[in-house]
């Protein structure tokens, strides 16, 4: 266990404003905020019917423009805010970064990942919330098309919260970023079944320590797709056609 910890605080990234929350780190922080609430009550499948036929991509359609507005909300939203903040967009892990370190760590974790995800998928309440889509199961073509899109959404999902949000605040309190982002992480599994909500919290913790290690948030998001497209096509194997 020392050695793992000694490990994962081994060689991270310098901290250069320590202990400052300067104008653009508390604007990153309400940003973040306002933009998880205009994502929650504007981008998600109930709001997108007003603007796409829940009928479209075979009964997919909401689901698909809420997973593409994630992408644009928590991704180039706060890009753009990040440059208007005249914030340094190479310590914000949007490149490949350590990329040998990023796959290796993604890849064993998703080794470990992958196989309970795909037993709970057929287990309640999972195999009756997954996928998020009931009509994504129908067919191949449109279960392909979705979850091309729902990949889409966690490069987002990660974006927002190991890039924008976990470096924003690293450059300001250090590794303590892991864990005060963990919070609002878990917050966000509200909906989502219980097991899934616990389990959201070391999630956090994996994720932003690779990011970090990385320097790059791409892995974690690589992983989380994995994942979670493995969940819902063990759910929907059975009613494929």
């Amino acid at each position: 266990m020392r050695s793992l910890i000694r490990w994962l605080h081994d060689d991270l990234p310098p901290v250069p404003l320590a202990g400052r929350l300067d104008g653009p780190g508390a604007a990153i922080v309400v940003a973040a905020a306002a933009l998880y609430l205009v994502y929650h009550h504007q981008a998600r499948p109930a709001a997108m019917a007003a603007l796409v036929s829940p009928a479209a991509l075979g009964g997919t359609g909401t689901y698909v423009a809420w997973y593409l507005a994630t992408a644009v909300l928590f991704l180039g939203a706060p890009i753009a805010l990040l440059r208007a903040l005249g914030e340094p967009l190479g310590e914000y892990g949007l490149g490949p970064g350590r990329a040998r370190l990023g796959a290796a760590v993604a890849g064993g974790l998703a080794a470990f990942m992958i196989p309970v995800a795909v037993v709970a998928a057929h287990v309640q309440p999972f195999a009756s919330q997954y996928p998020l889509a009931p009509a994504a199961a129908g067919s191949w073509p449109v279960f392909l098309r979705y979850e091309v899109a729902y990949a889409l959404y966690f490069v987002g999902w990660e974006a927002f919260w190991r890039s924008f949000l976990l470096f924003g605040l690293y450059r300001r309190i250090g590794v303590a970023s892991v864990w005060v982002s963990a919070l609002p992480f878990a917050l966000a599994h509200l909906q989502k079944p219980e097991a899934e909500g616990f389990g959201s919290i070391a999630a956090a913790v994996a994720l932003g320590y690779l990011a970090l290690r990385a320097r790059s948030f791409w892995w974690g998001a690589l992983l989380h797709a994995a994942v979670a497209v493995s969940m819902d096509l063990a759910a929907s194997l059975g009613r494929l056609r």
